[in-house]
């Protein structure tokens, strides 16, 4: 017997050992003390491999290196939905901003009189918070602020090992319900380009649409010329549906290198409907910085395009 096989349980046993801490009440403990081991622990439970720190290649090892080694005080910042639109006026591009018709730290303050008759409401630090209300006059007011008490009252990050959204001021904000009138795959959803910028350079855009609860459909697009990439991941460009290059992909392409230009890695999401582009958010870490919607040739290749900044370890 090879001594490989022999010892596949006790590599199953140690991996499961580390998925049980992971998830246990420990973790979040480890996280705010030693980041840069809680995320070697993560990175070990999803990849079953150990994150070379020293001479990192690949997009998602960059992209964990930068979590753990850079300074992200700015990625707390900007990935707070509601403190990012001051950035994004400091930049020149407050054209793109849908309207913010309130922001509350406390669910029960909720004011449902001074919003219109529909809008959209979603929580400033987390994903899956959003709610679509398009007949103000339907809603359970009291229903909601439940809804909104229990998701302030959790601090997203810890689960998915991202420190950066540990730190934000959970709030619920009210925006503006921005409606899909050019290109309708869904009666429930926007189409949302997601473009993943190296360098401040965009490479390649994530299309999202027909989206439903949690699920949605997504195809990457290579920009110039627009067509569908090859090297996906498994779950990707999926079906026989083929998006039209946007009316406004330049400018899209040159707001998100705006947006990104200051940052080695961030994804940049933007809509564009109406005949205007509008702002989504910024993510540093999509999917928890394991990325599965490219194929390895990929991640290596996108992962020479970002040049890491000196340790900010080192510096301090």
């Amino acid at each position: 017997m090879k001594l490989s096989s022999f010892l596949h349980p006790i590599r199953a046993i140690t991996n499961y050992r580390r998925y049980k801490f992971f998830t246990s009440k420990e973790f979040p403990k480890l996280m705010e003390k030693d980041p840069k081991r809680a995320l070697e622990i993560m990175w070990k439970v999803q990849t079953r491999t150990d994150i070379d720190w020293d001479n990192p290649q690949t997009l998602n090892e960059k992209n964990v290196w930068l979590e753990a080694m850079s300074d992200t005080s700015l990625w707390t910042e900007y990935s707070d939905k509601y403190l990012v639109r001051k950035h994004i006026k400091e930049l020149g591009l407050e054209r793109i901003l849908n309207k913010c018709y309130g922001v509350w730290d406390n669910a029960n303050d909720i004011d449902f009189s001074i919003l219109p008759d529909s809008f959209v409401m979603k929580c400033n630090h987390d994903c899956a918070s959003t709610k679509i209300i398009t007949d103000k006059s339907q809603i359970d007011e009291d229903s909601i602020r439940a809804f909104y008490r229990e998701k302030l009252s959790r601090k997203y990050g810890y689960e998915t090992c991202e420190p950066h959204y540990t730190k934000i001021k959970p709030r619920v904000m009210a925006e503006e319900l921005i409606e899909n009138t050019e290109l309708k795959l869904s009666p429930t959803s926007l189409v949302d380009y997601k473009f993943f910028c190296c360098d401040g350079i965009p490479q390649c855009c994530m299309v999202c649409y027909n989206r439903s609860g949690l699920r949605s459909t997504f195809d990457l697009y290579e920009l110039n010329p627009w067509k569908k990439m090859e090297e996906v991941g498994s779950g990707y460009n999926l079906g026989n549906n083929y998006i039209p290059e946007p009316a406004h992909l330049k400018e899209m392409i040159e707001i998100a290198h705006i947006l990104s230009k200051d940052f080695p890695f961030v994804r940049i999401d933007l809509y564009n409907t109406n005949g205007r582009i509008y702002f989504g958010e910024l993510t540093f870490t999509p999917h928890g910085a394991i990325q599965d919607c490219f194929t390895e040739k990929m991640q290596y290749v996108l992962g020479s395009r970002i040049t890491l900044p000196k340790s900010y370890k080192d510096i301090q």
